[in-house]
């Protein structure tokens, strides 16, 4: 997926709340995710864009819908746009 940092921090803190309301570990999503807790890590900090077969794998462990991963981007992008919309048209 391409998103831009905040909407990537966004939902990196959606994914690693999830994670630990199930009780698991960055290695347990890992584990069953057939990936590297590295880039758990890194998905879970927003420092990662997974392709979108990889992230469609994570959010099965994370037991996050597919609507929620893009509610969660679309809420950030949506106050993004707010913020810009009303800088631009202050007074």
């Amino acid at each position: 997926y391409c998103l831009d940092g905040m909407t990537k921090i966004k939902i990196a803190s959606l994914l690693k709340s999830r994670r630990a309301d199930l009780g698991l570990s960055q290695g347990q999503i890992a584990a069953k995710a057939g990936c590297s807790v590295d880039l758990i890590s890194k998905v879970e900090r927003g420092l990662s864009s997974p392709t979108n077969p990889t992230i469609l794998s994570l959010l099965k462990y994370y037991n996050v819908t597919y609507e929620e991963f893009l509610a969660a981007a679309k809420e950030d992008l949506a106050t993004r746009v707010k913020k810009q919309y009303d800088t631009i048209h202050t007074d």
